[in-house]
Order: structure tokens, then C-alpha cells, then sequence
């Protein structure tokens, strides 16, 4: 579960900053890709 990870990674590090706009319903794996990728350069953007 890659993006509850990012989720929660983000939330632990900043609870401020609103990780979880980068979920979605979407179902297709390149956005959920795409997706994983820009949360975890909010996380590093942010530190």
C-alpha cells in the first residue's frame, strides 16, 4: 500500500500540509504512479 505509506509518511512529517490531495478515485496504475511520485516530492520540497 504504497500511497497509505506516502500518506502517512507526510501526515507524521507535517500534519499541516495536505498530502492527501494527491489521491484519488482514479484507478489507472500511470496515475497512481504519477501520483506516488508527486507526493513524495512534497515531502522532500517541504524538509
Amino acid at each position: 500500500m504504497p500511497f497509505y505509506v506516502c500518506l502517512k509518511v507526510g501526515l507524521l512529517l507535517d500534519p499541516k500540509i495536505p498530502y492527501w490531495e494527491y489521491f484519488s478515485e482514479n484507478d489507472t496504475i500511470l496515475y497512481k504512479v504519477e501520483s506516488y511520485a508527486m507526493c513524495f516530492e512534497s515531502i522532500l520540497m517541504y524538509n
